[in-house]
């Protein structure tokens, strides 16, 4: 992402959520119908992929509370 994307992406980080949605609605709107189905199937394919990673034991799973106390310790330098 470009230094400008950065720029505006933490300015409408800062406004109300009820912006920041319609902010987002209107991006979205602005693609066709074909590539928002293009990005949906991409994503299909993608979550597929992953599942089979981890029924195949080739990534591991671990709980959402161990998870979080790791993206804690990163965000406030302790890792």
């Amino acid at each position: 992402m470009s230094s400008a994307a950065k720029k505006i992406l933490q300015e409408i980080l800062q406004l109300p959520l009820d912006d920041q949605v319609a902010i987002a609605e209107e991006v979205l709107s602005n693609y066709e119908a074909e590539s928002l189905e293009e990005i949906d199937e991409a994503w299909k394919v993608e979550v597929r992929r992953r599942i089979a990673e981890i029924r195949s034991g080739e990534v591991k799973t671990f709980p959402w509370e161990e998870a979080r106390a790791k993206l804690w310790a990163r965000a406030n330098g302790k890792t």
